[in-house]
C-alpha cells in the first residue's frame, strides 16, 4: 500500500505520543522500563495495524458505501440556481426554456424532496443536482475551470449530475463580469493568398468547435452536429424524430419514450454510439447519424453525468397538441426519480467506478 507524506506523518507523531504517554504511566504508575516498552509496542501496532485498516481501499469502499445508502434512501435532488440566468434572455439559458423553479415543482411532483442552491453550495450531501441552464453552467473563474473542477469532483463522489439541454458545458456564466464564456475552440478555414498559399482565417459569425469541448475532454463524449434537412423537405422542417427503449435502457430508467404521451422528440446535440463509456437511457435513429442518445448516462468514477441531447426551447407542437419541449422535459424529470429508484433497489449499481452494489 503507498502512503502519503502527511499519512506518515500523522502515524509517527501518533507512535511518539503513544510511547510518550507509556513512559509517562511507568513514573507515575510505578511500571518497570520493560513492562513499559512491551505496553508500547503493543499500543503502536495495534494502531499501526487498525489506522492500515482504516486506510485499505476495501474499508473505504465500505464507508464510502454505507453513505451513499444513507443518500439513496432518502434522496435529495438540488437544483442550480444563478440569478442572473434567471430571466428571459435566451442567451443565458441556452436551448432550454424551464429554469430552477420550473424544475423545483416538477421533481416535488414526483416525491422527491429538492433544494435550490448556488453552484458554491454543491456537495456530495445531494443524491442529483440539476443544471437547469441548457448549454450554459454557473463559471465562477472561467480561466481556472473551479466551478467546473468542482462538478467534476461531486461525480467522482458518486452524485449524478444533470445537464438539460443541448451540448453540456459549452458556455459558462461569469457571474463576476456578467457575460457568457464560450469554452469551444472557434474553427478556422483557410483563404487563398498568393498563388497556392493559404492564410488560416476565422469564420464571421464564428464557428465553434463540436469536439474540442469540456465534455470531450473530461469524459470522453462525442456528440452530433446540425441535423441537415432531408432532400425535398418543407422550408418550416424540424429535426423531431420518435424515441425509444431498448431493454437495457427500461433497466435503468423504465420506458420513457411515451412519457408526456409521445415519443417524439427535437434532438440536438446528443450523444453518439461512439463515445468513451455511454448508457443510453432514450434512443433514436436519425439520417446521416444514424443511432444516437437523446438522453444518456457517462459514468465518470463512481458517479454519472447525465446528459440530455434535446432542444427544450422549440417551442414546437406534435400530435395532439402537445407542447414537445413540454414533453422532453417530463422525460427527464422520469429518467431522475425512475433511475433513483433503481439504485433504492439495487437494480442497478450506484458505484459506476466498481460496478458494484452494497
Amino acid at each position: 500500500m503507498e502512503w502519503n507524506k502527511e499519512a506518515l506523518k500523522s502515524l509517527t507523531i501518533l507512535s511518539l505520543s503513544v510511547f510518550l504517554s507509556i513512559s509517562i504511566s511507568r513514573l507515575l504508575f510505578n511500571i518497570s522500563i520493560i513492562e513499559g516498552w512491551v505496553i508500547g509496542i503493543l499500543f503502536a501496532t495495534f494502531i499501526t495495524v487498525f489506522v492500515v485498516y482504516l486506510k485499505s481501499d476495501s474499508i473505504g469502499e465500505q464507508l464510502w458505501a454505507c453513505k451513499m445508502e444513507r443518500k439513496i434512501q432518502s434522496p435529495i435532488v438540488a437544483i442550480l440556481r444563478e440569478n442572473q440566468c434567471e430571466n428571459n434572455i435566451q442567451d443565458r439559458h441556452p436551448y432550454t426554456s424551464f429554469l430552477s423553479a420550473d424544475w423545483e415543482a416538477a421533481i416535488r411532483r414526483l416525491n422527491l424532496a429538492t433544494e435550490i442552491i448556488s453552484i458554491d453550495q454543491l456537495s456530495d450531501k445531494y443524491s442529483v443536482v440539476i443544471n437547469p441552464y441548457g448549454e450554459l453552467y454557473p463559471e465562477r473563474d472561467p480561466i481556472k475551470l473551479d466551478s467546473f473542477r468542482k462538478i467534476k469532483d461531486y461525480i467522482a463522489k458518486g452524485g449524478i449530475f444533470v445537464c438539460a439541454g443541448g451540448a453540456a458545458f459549452f458556455y459558462g456564466w461569469d457571474a463576476r463580469n456578467s457575460n457568457r464564456v464560450t469554452f469551444s475552440k472557434q474553427v478556422q478555414g483557410l483563404a487563398p493568398h498568393q498563388g497556392n498559399i493559404f492564410t488560416p482565417i476565422f469564420f464571421y459569425p464564428p464557428v465553434y468547435s463540436l469536439v474540442d469541448i469540456l465534455i470531450n475532454e473530461h469524459f470522453g463524449v462525442n456528440i452530433i452536429g446540425d441535423i441537415p434537412a432531408p432532400q425535398g423537405a418543407a422550408p418550416n422542417w424540424q429535426p423531431i424524430f420518435q424515441t425509444h427503449s431498448a431493454n437495457s435502457d427500461i433497466r435503468y430508467v423504465g420506458n420513457i419514450s411515451q412519457v408526456g404521451g409521445t415519443s417524439d422528440c427535437w434532438i440536438f446535440r446528443a450523444a453518439v454510439p461512439e463515445t468513451r463509456c455511454c448508457i443510453p437511457f432514450l434512443r433514436s435513429n436519425v439520417p446521416n447519424f444514424g443511432e444516437v442518445f437523446p438522453i444518456a448516462g457517462i459514468p465518470y468514477e463512481r458517479g454519472l453525468l447525465i446528459l440530455c441531447g434535446m432542444n427544450l426551447s422549440s417551442g414546437a407542437t406534435v400530435a395532439r397538441n402537445l407542447n414537445l419541449d413540454q414533453t422532453e422535459f417530463e422525460k427527464i424529470c422520469s429518467t431522475i426519480a425512475n433511475l433513483l429508484d433503481a439504485y433504492r433497489r439495487r437494480v442497478v449499481s450506484y458505484n459506476w467506478k466498481t460496478g458494484r452494489n452494497f
